[in-house]
């Protein structure tokens, strides 16, 4: 009887450490950082103070924000990933720059985390 009231409601609900699927989506997530943000911030480089070269960047590096707290199994990350995709994806399709390349892996990472929002702090 005092094991049953020794735990925490929070203990039994949530599991130990995050789930594969989520280590496979961050670890494509990661993968596909190392060749999107270097050619932002090239961008930027070479279009010295273009406004949409510097918000691109900008939408890279809080993507890469979202991802880790995703990583860390933080549920603002999700959320904060999610809009961040939608709104940059807004962005491009104003500007006509818009392509099928940068669906996918954001989807599938949105997708994962909010199937497991209910494990994330």
């Amino acid at each position: 009887m005092s094991d049953l009231m020794s735990e925490s409601p929070d203990e039994h609900q949530r599991p130990p450490g995050r789930g594969g699927d989520i280590e496979i989506c961050c670890a494509f997530g990661f993968v596909a950082a190392l060749f999107v943000i270097p050619q932002a911030f090239a961008e930027v480089w070479r279009q010295t103070g273009s406004w949409r070269s510097v918000l691109g960047a900008g939408f890279c590096v809080t993507q890469l924000v979202g991802l880790i707290g995703i990583w860390k199994l933080r549920r603002w990350a999700v959320f904060m990933y999610a809009g961040t995709w939608v709104a940059y994806e807004v962005v491009v399709l104003l500007f006509d720059h818009w392509s099928v390349a940068t669906v996918p892996i954001p989807l599938l990472i949105i997708a994962v985390g909010f199937r497991n929002l209910w494990k994330m702090t």
